[in-house]
């Protein structure tokens, strides 16, 4: 029937990276001559979030390239050229039982010896952002203005989907 409730059964299961994986970093020797730094939270299925979205709010506020931003920061030093973060729409990124949320650094050549810096910037960056997140007033409405336009333009000029 078109109205049942139905519930994967890989959502009893859990998380799918164990926590014997998690907090470890891997150095993989690139093909190309590009480097990057790739960190990857593991959370929650996002799909009851389908309405708040808060993985795209905090991706544009990691994402954003203004002055003061993290990326204005990093490239500022010369760590970086370009940082690209969210967690996807499609497959393992966003699922029924969980949520990949990544957050991509394109490093220069310096920043490649500087990762760890980088590292501390990053987590720098989002402790202002929960400490902000758990004041009374939150973060400024503008941000959530800026987003809404965002999207709104998104979805009017975006490409039409065919069933």
């Amino acid at each position: 029937s078109w109205s049942g409730n139905y519930r994967s059964v890989m959502a009893d299961n859990g998380l799918p990276l164990q926590p014997l994986s998690l907090g470890k970093i891997y150095r993989i020797i690139p093909v190309k001559e590009f480097h990057c730094l790739n960190i990857t939270w593991q959370l929650p299925s996002q799909f009851a979030n389908w309405r708040s979205k808060p993985c795209d709010y905090i991706s544009h506020l990691i994402g954003h390239e203004s002055e003061g931003s993290l990326l204005s920061s990093l490239k500022s030093k010369s760590w970086a050229t370009a940082l690209y973060a969210g967690a996807g729409s499609q497959g393992l990124e966003d699922a029924s039982s969980h949520a990949l949320f990544t957050l991509n650094i394109i490093l220069s050549e310096d920043g490649v010896s500087k990762w760890q810096e980088i590292l501390q910037e990053v987590f720098t960056y989002l402790g202002m952002l929960r400490h902000y997140c758990s004041q009374p007033d939150g973060l400024p409405e503008w941000i959530y203005k800026e987003l809404e336009s965002i999207q709104k333009v998104a979805y009017e000029y975006g490409d039409e989907h065919t069933a």
